[in-house]
């Protein structure tokens, strides 16, 4: 029951920020966009949209989310709280990847109808938006303001594209394809054409988001147990 209200109370706070609202126009641009795409590049075009989007919303908004709860004392209340730590982290991330997975479903249903196989895609979507949202809150926490997130989480991007030399099949290490971004690209290319390796590259795909909730149920209970002692 707790973990359902924090989900709640998750939505309720985003919707009332201004997340969902955000979603809807970056969705409308992506359906916008792909409108005006020629027929040869409107499957590759989705494949990237879709994967950028699950990627970089999820982890820049819950930057956002963590920093705003730190200044208006939300996070301290944690330690008083019958809340746990992990409620409180999958609360984050499960409302945040759910509404990815509606905002890519909407845009790619306005865009390719029932062509596709969707399940694949939602698959791939839920599953990169919980590891991107980990690891925005890994970041958010060492950091103290807006400003120094949206320095230090650029940093990180070009170590999440890489893999799409390997997906467009320029040389780079074989290494890549055990990341999380070779497995989603795979996977939402796999409700385009069917292909292959589905189970293979979900595993690696859920076994980074594991670890990555792990890393991050660590560092968030080492943190508050740190601030209570002092």
């Amino acid at each position: 029951m707790r973990m359902v209200a924090q989900i709640r109370t998750d939505i309720s706070f985003q919707y009332k920020h201004g997340f969902y609202l955000a979603y809807v126009i970056v969705s409308v641009l992506y359906i916008t966009f792909l409108a005006f795409i020629p027929s040869s590049w409107k499957e590759t075009a989705a494949v990237l949209l879709i994967f950028s989007d699950c990627s970089f919303l999820g982890s820049f908004f819950v930057g956002g989310i963590i920093l705003l709860e730190k200044d208006q004392g939300m996070i301290q209340q944690l330690l008083i709280s019958p809340l746990r730590i992990s409620e409180y982290i999958l609360g984050k991330a499960l409302s945040l990847s759910c509404l990815a997975t509606v905002a890519s479903t909407f845009i790619l249903f306005a865009s390719f109808g029932r062509s596709l196989h969707y399940t694949p895609i939602l698959v791939a979507v839920f599953g990169c938006s919980l590891f991107a949202t980990f690891l925005g809150m890994i970041i958010a926490i060492k950091v103290k303001s807006v400003n120094q997130y949206l320095l230090v989480t650029p940093l990180f991007v070009p170590i999440f594209f890489l893999p799409l030399a390997n997906y467009f099949s320029l040389p780079a290490p074989k290494l890549l394809e055990w990341t999380p971004s070779y497995s989603t690209l795979q996977l939402i290319t796999n409700g385009f054409y069917p292909i292959s390796y589905l189970s293979f590259h979900t595993f690696i795909l859920f076994s980074w988001v594991l670890l990555f909730f792990f890393m991050v149920n660590h560092q968030y209970e080492r943190t508050f147990f740190k601030k209570a002692g002092e």
